[in-house]
C-alpha cells in the first residue's frame, strides 16, 4: 500500500503546481504563434466579385450525389515563431469528367508573417496582408486587378479540419 501511496502523492503534487491559467492562453498572448497556426483547416466558403458583377457565395465543398468533387484547402507548417508557410490546393475529382479533359488539381504555397493583432494574428506576404487567423479558423482575402482592368476579389474562410 505505501508503494502506491508515494507515487499517488507525488502525482498529485505536480498536478497542484499548475495553475488553470496555464491552460487558457489566449491566441495574441501564445508564445509560439507558428506553432499555433500550424495544421490542416477545410474551406468551407469562397466568396468572389470582379467588378460590377454582383457577389457570388460559393459553399465548399461542393457535392455531386453526395460526394466531393471539388475541395479545397489551407496546410500551415511552422517556419519559425512568426513565420509559416501557407498552402492553398484545391482537389478535383476527375472522376466525374470526361477521361483525358484537362482538369488539374492547384495549389499555391506562399510563406507569411504572423503579427498579432487583438485576439488573433494578421499574415503578410511580401508586405501585403493577406490573411487573419481568429479563434481557430482563416479568412484569406485575395484581391487582384484582371488583364481587362477590373477589380476581382475573393475571399477564402476556412476552419480548422
Amino acid at each position: 500500500m505505501k508503494r502506491l501511496l508515494y507515487p499517488m502523492a507525488f502525482l498529485l503534487a505536480m498536478a497542484g503546481c499548475s495553475s488553470p491559467a496555464d491552460s487558457t492562453v489566449s491566441p495574441a498572448t501564445s508564445p509560439d504563434r507558428g506553432r499555433r497556426l500550424a495544421g490542416t483547416y477545410e474551406v468551407n466558403t469562397i466568396e468572389m466579385q470582379a467588378g460590377t458583377y454582383p457577389q457570388q457565395v460559393i459553399q465548399y465543398p461542393i457535392l455531386l450525389n453526395g460526394k466531393p468533387v471539388l475541395s479545397s484547402q489551407i496546410k500551415v507548417e511552422r517556419k519559425a515563431e512568426n513565420r509559416i508557410d501557407l498552402t492553398v490546393s484545391t482537389v478535383i475529382d476527375k472522376s466525374v469528367f470526361q477521361q483525358g479533359a484537362a482538369v488539374e488539381n492547384i495549389s499555391y504555397q506562399q510563406e507569411m508573417e504572423i503579427q498579432t493583432n487583438g485576439n488573433g494574428y494578421d499574415l503578410y506576404g511580401k508586405g501585403r496582408k493577406l490573411a487573419r487567423f481568429d479563434d481557430n479558423a482563416f479568412v484569406v482575402n485575395i484581391e487582384e486587378i484582371s488583364k481587362s482592368g477590373e477589380t476581382v476579389r475573393m475571399e477564402l474562410k476556412a476552419s480548422r479540419r
